[in-house]
Parts: structure tokens; sequence; C-alpha cells
């Protein structure tokens, strides 16, 4: 008969359920009325936050895994739609928040999701708030520029500013293979034998690295180059 009560006793400690929800005593020894108790979500790290944070256990945030899935929530500190109709809680479930003002459950829950959707469109938001104003910026830039090249477009067919005056106003803003290239689109060649040996050197280059691209450079966005067969003539 001892060893009965002995293994019972043994049964009772294995079997032992408190509630850690902060302030609460219920246990399935005393002050039980019929609530289950519920382990915390260890597997769910985010969820598994939120209980503690309800709970009032922020202090608990860095206990083991190990050693939490052994604390308890009791199902008073649920809402009803916590649970389904088999009286079993739901993946989703999270406890009612402890007001730190009361020491009390709150039915104001946290919804940690709900926080990080709105941070994260907060920041999307920002985002393309910064975005757009550097594309104002931009096309500010852009407008202005093509006004700038309108003008000396302009100056340029009217004669007042000259060829020599505006290579060097280029030259010294541009140097090597970008001077030469700009100085074929504003002074274009008719003759191949016009051409410079850094021209020359320039559009054998483009046009060996990439034939297709130097061809659609020429023929469809219309820059001023040589045409293939006057490269190779050059060779010849």
């Amino acid at each position: 008969m001892s060893f009965n009560v002995m293994e019972h006793r043994r049964d009772s400690r294995l079997h032992y359920r408190k509630c850690s929800y902060r302030n609460c005593n219920v246990n399935n020894r005393i002050c039980f009325d019929g609530n289950g108790f519920h382990s915390f979500p260890v597997n769910d790290s985010e969820r598994c936050i939120t209980w503690l944070v309800n709970c009032g256990l922020d202090d608990w945030a860095e206990m083991p895994n190990s050693e939490l899935k052994r604390k308890y929530i009791c199902s008073r500190h649920f809402s009803k739609r916590s649970f389904f109709r088999s009286g079993r809680l739901r993946k989703d479930a999270i406890p009612y928040l402890w007001d730190v003002h009361t020491g009390s459950s709150s039915e104001d829950e946290i919804d940690f999701s709900a926080i990080r959707d709105q941070t994260e469109r907060q920041k999307l938001e920002e985002k393309l708030q910064r975005e757009k104003n550097t594309s104002n910026v931009l096309r500010s830039q852009l407008r202005a520029k093509c006004e700038a090249l309108n003008k000396i477009n302009e100056k340029l067919a009217s004669g007042e500013i000259s060829d020599s005056y505006l290579k060097k106003a280029i030259a010294r803003r541009v140097h090597g293979f970008v001077f030469t290239f700009i100085s074929m689109q504003l002074f274009p060649s008719n003759e191949s034998s016009n051409y410079t040996t850094e021209e020359r050197r320039l559009c054998s280059t483009m046009h060996s690295t990439s034939p297709s691209l130097y061809s659609r450079m020429r023929d469809i966005l219309k820059f001023n180059l040589p045409s293939p067969a006057t490269i190779i003539s050059w060779f010849d």
C-alpha cells in the first residue's frame, strides 16, 4: 500500500502544471477550475516571443527552449476565439496582454505580425519617397543639360561658337576616348581619309569588341560612326 502511495506522489509531481502568467497562481492541484494548460510554442520563435511579452515574462526571453517548453499558461488567459470547439488551442493563438498598471490580463493583444507589416510598409514608403525625390532631381538635371545642349547646337548652327572654341571647352572636361567620341558626334567626318588616328583606333576597338552593338549604335541609334567597310579599308 505504501508503495502505491509513493507511486501516486511521483506521478503527481511528474504531471504537475502551474500557470506561468505573471501574478497567476493557478495550478492543477489547487485553484483549478477545469482550465487547460498550454506549453509555450518554442518551435515558433516569433509567436513564442509574443507569448512572453503578453504574459509579462520579458525576462524569460533568454531562457533555453529546453526549459521554456516545460512552462505553461492556463486557458483563462486566452480569448474564446483562440480555441477550437473541441477546446484545443489554435496554432496562432496568443495570450491576453498583461497590464503592467493593474497587474492583470487585458484583452488588448499585441499583434506583432501587424506591427511588422506596418514597419515594413513605412520603410517601403520612405524608400519610395527617396526614389521619387532622386528621380525629380535627376529629371531636373537632365532637363537642364538638354536645354544647355540645345543652346549649344543653336549657337553652333548660327556660327556664334567656333569649332575650335568648343573643342577646347570639351577637352578641359573630358579626355581620351571620351573626348574622341564626343568630337566625332559634334564634328563628323564624311571621308575615310579625314579620320584621325585616335578616331580610327576608337572605332576599330568598338567594332572588334562587338560588331552587333557597333551596328546598332550606327544604324539604329544614329551615332556618327564610320561604316564597317570603312574600318576594314583602313587595314588594306
